[in-house]
């Protein structure tokens, strides 16, 4: 058997699917006209004929972070011109990675009907589908924006760090959800016990609630990848650098699911149009 699976047509056939899976990804990056327009398009839809159209999701997103923020604030006995800009950046950069992986799941369920009937590269709805999710973080960037100028809090030249962190994230989002995407395709179970997962983490992970206030919690730190991934976005804004631990555990992620990502997209994407 061993010496089956390192036969020279099983090599060419991996090859093969490796060089397939490559041209979907750069043909599909090369169609951003499409995918971009898609993206603004189901965004806009989805607000339609409302007042505030897609700033409705800045309103429910200031909601939140004001009311964990002011509550927990008070609860913790934290200063407020402190915690509330923490909560915001923690909360918004955590909804767009939890809901990157929550939808993800859904990339190519929702789009079946697309992905039958038209030749369009597959990693078209991957990317129509982050593009999405960061049309949303922009709108709720502008919670962050209104939070600093209400305190007066500049931001440094460490903010810097953050737009690296950003981009670190965003290619982490994106290769989590195709894996996602690619397992829930096929077991549909799967997106559910994602969603059962991602809730509970927002309590569990240093998002309204300070680590350094809880040194106890280190398990919840430490050992939590989600608490490094929002620490490289949010600690530059706040005019502080993230640990090297930080970065060298979001590397390490990142570079794993990268790695996973395009092996299992190019062993099943050409069974996706069958199973959607």
């Amino acid at each position: 058997m061993k010496y089956k699976l390192l036969a020279p047509e099983n090599m060419s056939n991996w090859k093969i699917q490796f060089t397939k899976a490559y041209a979907d990804l750069t043909e599909g990056l090369a169609k951003w006209n499409i995918w971009l327009r898609l993206s603004w398009f189901a965004v806009r839809e989805k607000y339609r004929r409302s007042m505030l159209g897609p700033f409705w999701i800045t309103l429910s997103t200031a909601v939140m972070v004001l009311t964990f923020g002011v509550l927990y604030g008070k609860l913790l006995g934290e200063k407020l011109s402190e915690h509330l800009p923490y909560v915001a950046c923690g909360i918004v950069i955590w909804l767009f990675y939890s809901e990157s992986l929550v939808r993800g799941c859904h990339i190519f369920i929702t789009n079946g009907r697309m992905i039958q009937q038209l030749p369009l590269p597959l990693s078209v709805h991957l990317y129509h589908f982050v593009s999405k999710e960061l049309i949303t973080l922009a709108h709720n960037f502008v919670i962050i924006i209104l939070i600093f100028m209400f305190f007066m809090k500049g931001v440094g030249f460490y903010a810097i760090y953050s737009l690296i962190g950003l981009a670190l994230i965003v290619v982490n989002a994106l290769s989590v959800a195709l894996i996602f995407g690619v397992i829930s395709v096929r077991f549909r179970d799967f997106p559910l016990i994602v969603q059962a997962i991602m809730r509970p983490m927002m309590f569990l992970t240093p998002i309204i609630w300070s680590a350094k206030s809880y040194p106890d919690r280190s398990f919840f730190i430490d050992w939590n990848p989600f608490y490094h991934i929002v620490e490289i976005f949010r600690e530059p804004l706040l005019g502080n650098i993230p640990s090297a631990k930080s970065w060298i555990i979001v590397l390490l992620i990142t570079f794993v699911s990268c790695a996973t990502a395009f092996v299992l997209f190019a062993r099943y994407r050409h069974r996706i149009a069958y199973w959607v």
